[in-house]
């Protein structure tokens, strides 16, 4: 089975992306007229401002990984990508251990909301293409991007949890 001729190399994928880029900001604009509407209902009480604030925080990383994941669609970058891996290995264990690697890497230097925003996108039709279930990639992408995520040199999830805890990192 050649992996190359099943991926759809006519622009449907920046299609799709785009489709879904659309959802999401439906999604954003239903949440937020939502919580607007919650909050005329309560407008006798304070809204923590740590929750607005983690709130605005949030949506500023989703729609800068958002941007970011456009132009890298423009750049073609998706395609320079599936072309690599697919040069590297037809077998789909070696594809998932090869995108296991990528994503440490990412999660050492990248938070992880906008690594999915970013990476899914191009990581998920690749998977589908090799014939990953989605849930099983699900749950390697994101479970990938937490052990990235506790490993240093950044580390951000142990600066996190020692925070929390009051503990010292090092």
């Amino acid at each position: 089975q050649n992996v190359a001729k099943q991926v759809q190399t006519d622009g449907t994928a920046l299609t799709r992306r785009k489709d879904i880029d659309d959802a999401a900001t439906d999604g954003i604009v239903a949440r937020l007229h939502d919580r607007w509407r919650l909050h005329k209902a309560h407008a006798h009480q304070k809204i923590p401002q740590g929750a607005f604030i983690n709130t605005v925080i949030s949506f500023v990383i989703i729609a800068f990984a958002s941007t970011v994941t456009f132009i890298l669609s423009i750049d073609h970058v998706p395609e320079s990508l599936r072309l690599l891996l697919q040069g590297m290995t037809q077998d789909p264990t070696l594809f998932l251990l090869l995108v296991f690697v990528m994503l440490v890497v990412v999660g050492m230097f990248m938070e992880s909301t906008a690594a999915y925003v970013m990476l899914v996108p191009i990581f998920a039709p690749m998977a589908a293409v090799y014939g990953i279930e989605p849930l099983q990639f699900a749950l390697v992408f994101i479970l990938t991007l937490i052990v990235g995520m506790l490993t240093p040199p950044v580390g951000a999830l142990l600066f996190l949890m020692a925070g929390m805890t009051g503990l010292k990192v090092g």
